[in-house]
């Protein structure tokens, strides 16, 4: 078994007997075995890593790098960021860790006292440099104890050394600095509960090395050194797009006529009832150094 097999099993959430096949391909890759286990639920892809090349280039990211504006989906996610980490950048020290074109940057550096980026992708690395927000390939690049909070938006599924930068950021951190981490839930309704095999074999990507559970992210950072974890769950795609999903097996139900349901009220009704269940589509981690 490869490292992320390891990994998994030496915080007991996973073993050989537990471990079974998921998948037998992502959307993206044939032939490439995803295991879900059977006791802690998480998700996960061994011994495989696109390397960092594809980082770099970006060329995935094509479609988003020529965009002429962002998608609904960017615009929401923005929204509810800058809305529920505002006491976490208002007038800190911050670094988004992965940071892409830097979207959340722009959008709350009027609130920083200081905002750094670190991406390893060219294109957006030197564009934001030229916008004068500091961007860097490697955290290394900063002081220690000089950053009072680092985000991760979708970022921590996609390393192959999960621990290792988690201990990498903390360094950086100040003493009581907070890290917060986003990530996709591997107990998502439509996969626990609904189970449906269209949306399996849509969500599940090469890219994305371990989908998580409350459990196994709290696992990681204690690992890592962190304490004061707090974690909870977020739905970032409603009602409607689950309608669609279970009706017509696609997605898109949140830009549809179904969307037309969709009342602040009803919004977070469904999401604190997926929350009750533990079964949101997103799971936010946050953690003290």
């Amino acid at each position: 078994m490869g490292k992320i097999f390891n990994l998994l099993e030496s915080l007991e959430l996973t073993s050989k007997n537990t471990a079974e096949i998921f998948s037998e391909s992502t959307r993206d890759v044939e032939n490439l075995k995803v295991f879900k286990d059977s006791v802690s639920d998480i998700i996960f892809i061994d011994d495989f890593f696109v390397g960092d090349d594809v980082y770099i280039q970006g060329q995935y990211r094509e479609e988003e790098a020529t965009a002429k504006s962002a998608s609904i989906e960017d615009i929401a996610d923005n929204k509810r960021r800058a809305s529920d980490f505002f006491n976490l950048y208002k007038n800190k020290i911050i670094c988004d860790f992965g940071c892409g074109q830097g979207t959340f940057l722009t959008n709350t550096i009027n609130e920083t006292k200081k905002s750094i980026g670190i991406e390893v992708q060219d294109n957006y690395l030197q564009d934001l440099n030229k916008n004068n927000i500091d961007c860097y390939k490697d955290i290394a690049n900063l002081d220690d104890h000089s950053i009072e909070s680092c985000f991760l938006f979708h970022v921590l599924e996609h390393f192959e050394n999960p621990i290792h930068h988690l201990e990498s950021i903390k360094a950086k951190l100040v003493k009581g600095g907070k890290v917060i981490i986003e990530v996709p839930h591997a107990r998502d309704f439509l996969i626990k509960n609904l189970k449906i095999q269209e949306f399996i074999d849509f969500t599940l990507w090469s890219q994305h090395l371990i989908l998580h559970t409350r459990e196994s992210l709290e696992k990681f950072l204690l690992k890592s050194g962190y304490k004061n974890i707090e974690i909870y769950g977020r739905q970032r795609f409603s009602i409607a797009n689950h309608i669609q999903w279970a009706k017509d097996k696609i997605p898109g139900g949140h830009r549809s006529e179904i969307a037309a349901m969709e009342t602040p009220e009803l919004v977070k009704i469904y999401e604190k009832t997926l929350n009750t269940l533990d079964a949101t589509d997103t799971l936010i981690a946050i953690a003290e150094n």
